[in-house]
């Protein structure tokens, strides 16, 4: 057994439990520890007096005792050691459960809560999950009712209250963040925490030292526009809670080959190991645990087109949003609904619109807004990389960094978190000053002066906190970059961001316009009717040209003007389905190419029209050939 590992024959207190260790606990560079639970408040109360043991661990394992109390009389083995550190539960006094500690064949440490509920009936996937983790016990039912009956006996007086995810928690100012294998900070009552969630793989694993993670990783970023944006966004999630700023997505979309992966796990190693990035293909329902997994820290999703296009929209708004679904248990009551605040970092060789397209789905702009896209190619004809570091190819300085995250990684986020848990007094304030410092100048650059639109401002707040993360890391002394270069370079994603969005604006008035083109251009000759048009087909009598689902009528003038009027039930439900139809006419009014009218002194947006020589009098909508001039989209700016 490991040597730092605690003997089963450690002095021990009066009721047979370890005493309580000081300093960090010890981690494995190759395995996380598993389960856990957040502890946010350990209860400092009075021995209980217990009834005589009537088990006992040794160096040998768990034993039976024959003699209740008697340590040397007649005893069963009941299998290898386990250990009842303490009873747990939530803030709201229920969930009650006991954290148990062994140690697997390997030597490794587990720490695992045993929920009290699951102890009732017959403990099946109790004993299930303890060998699943590494626990051997004696062959028979036997053995494996007596650690039930451990597990259900054991009473220590060490109480611990349970978060349920990790990330930051406790009181404002002297918050502790929790992690799978370690509690970094502490609550004013100097309370404890462990966590009680499944392993992750990769989750916060660990391996080298800092320096090792600067020399053989970050310097390679230095000069490389979004190898610095997303190495700083996995530094930013850690800053959430301090800040304002709403969660959200990053994708970087691009053809093959660019190092769009390479690039997501490069930042993955300032969190965790090799294996620290999740591939988007999940149901909702798993991404919504792999969510509440990674609050307060950045999330890595491979390979967009991997998720069902039908259900990649709702992802999005749920990551971005911060909340699952509200489900009910058993008994009828709501469950806890899964909720989380994180940064995410997405990658695939097509964006959020094209891959919404080919389940036939439009993309919202809050659905942009939450997943900004920028283009993996930095646009200097190598890729990801801007600057190359002295090597002969892209591919060759992407191996080199491969090779320094696949020695060194994690350590370098422990450490920010650190940081960041030693300074809490100050670093709302600082977050606070940064985020509007970036502001203005984004304004200053791109927006000639003028406010940022609502939607452009909510994804500018997130660039800002990526680029204040970037440079406290470099002021600490944890990423070997320049002084302003992480803040240089996001300013410059952010500005290409912008561009390729095409407007600092809301783009919701962009979206309807070219929504409505779309529309008319593809189904102008098939689905509307010429009004007073007629064909002759042979020589039969001239007779009204044959439409087939028909969407509207179309009223030609002298020149190019026309008149498009559109039949409300598909401009509502076809067209514009799923969008608000009063904002979707007020853009259109705006833009110049929809005609209102008056009715009892309130605007109208439909008219009466008389439609063809059947003097048919009905409301549409009447949109003219403006909505094509350079005028409309002038007019939206």
């Amino acid at each position: 057994m490991d040597k730092n590992h605690h003997s089963p024959d450690s002095p021990r207190d009066g009721e047979g439990h370890l005493p309580e260790q000081s300093g960090q606990p010890q981690r494995s560079q190759h395995i996380d520890k598993p389960q856990g639970t957040a502890v946010v408040q350990a209860l400092a109360e009075p021995p209980r007096k217990l009834a005589p043991q009537r088990f006992h661990n040794t160096e040998d394992g768990l034993f039976a005792l024959n003699t209740p109390g008697e340590v040397n009389g007649a005893r069963n083995r009941v299998g290898d050691a386990i250990y009842v550190d303490a009873l747990v539960r939530s803030g709201e006094g229920m969930e009650w459960g006991k954290l148990a500690r062994w140690y697997d064949p390997d030597g490794n440490e587990h720490r695992q809560v045993i929920q009290l509920a699951a102890l009732q009936g017959d403990g099946l996937e109790v004993s299930r999950a303890l060998a699943s983790g590494g626990l051997m016990t004696e062959p028979g039912p036997r053995a494996r009712n007596q650690l039930l009956d451990y597990l259900a006996s054991e009473r220590p007086a060490r109480r611990i209250t349970i978060v349920p995810c990790t990330g930051w928690h406790g009181p404002e100012g002297a918050m502790a963040y929790v992690m799978p294998h370690v509690t970094i900070g502490s609550t004013p009552d100097e309370s404890e925490m462990v966590l009680s969630l499944e392993r992750v793989p990769g989750s916060r694993a660990s391996a080298g030292t800092v320096e090792d993670w600067k020399v053989r990783v970050g310097r390679y970023c230095s000069g490389n526009s979004r190898l610095l944006l997303v190495c700083s966004m996995a530094f930013a999630a850690t800053l959430l809670p301090f800040s304002q700023v709403d969660g959200g997505g990053l994708h970087l979309t691009g053809r093959s080959s660019t190092g769009k992966t390479r690039a997501a796990k490069t930042a993955g190693s300032a969190c965790g190991g090799p294996d620290y990035m999740q591939p988007w293909r999940s149901t909702l329902n798993g991404l919504e645990a792999v969510a509440a997994r990674h609050n307060c820290a950045l999330l890595i999703l491979d390979e967009i087109g991997q998720v069902d296009p039908r259900e990649v929209g709702e992802s999005s708004y749920m990551l971005g949003n911060g909340q699952g679904k509200q489900r009910a248990i058993k008994s009828g009551a709501a469950a806890r609904r899964q909720s989380w605040r994180l940064l995410y970092l997405s990658t695939g060789e097509v964006g959020l619109s094209q891959h919404m397209a080919v389940a036939g789905k439009s993309v919202r702009a809050g659905q942009e807004v939450r997943l900004a896209e920028l283009q993996a190619d930095a646009g200097q004809g190598h890729g990801i990389f801007d600057v190359l570091h002295g090597h002969a190819s892209g591919a060759a300085l992407s191996d080199t960094i491969a090779a320094g995250f696949t020695e060194a990684y994690g350590e370098v986020g422990v450490e920010f978190i650190r940081r960041c848990a030693a300074n809490q007094s100050g670093l709302r304030d600082l977050v606070a000053s940064g985020t509007q410092e970036f502001l203005a100048e984004c304004v200053r650059v791109f927006g000639d002066g003028r406010a940022l639109g609502g939607q452009a401002h909510r994804v500018c707040e997130r660039f800002a906190l990526k680029a204040l993360a970037g440079e406290l890391a470099t002021s600490w002394g944890l990423t070997g970059w320049q002084p302003g270069e992480a803040r240089a370079a996001i300013v410059r994603c952010f500005g290409e961001w912008l561009n390729a969005r095409g407007t600092s604006g809301d783009t919701e008035p962009k979206v309807v316009l070219n929504k409505l083109r779309e529309f008319i251009s593809r189904h102008e000759d098939s689905r509307f009717v010429d009004l007073d048009a007629r064909e002759v087909v042979f020589d039969a009598p001239q007779r009204p040209k044959l439409v087939h689902n028909r969407a509207g009528w179309r009223k030609r003038f002298e020149g190019d003007e026309r008149e498009y009027l559109i039949d409300p039930q598909v401009f509502r439900c076809e067209i514009f389905a799923g969008f608000d139809t009063t904002l979707v006419c007020r853009v259109l009014v705006a833009a110049g190419c929809m005609q209102t009218g008056e009715e009892g002194g309130k605007m109208r947006y439909t008219l009466y029209r008389h439609l063809g020589g059947l003097h048919e009098r009905r409301r549409v909508y009447v949109i003219t050939s403006k909505l094509w001039a350079d005028e409309a989209d002038d007019a939206l700016a």
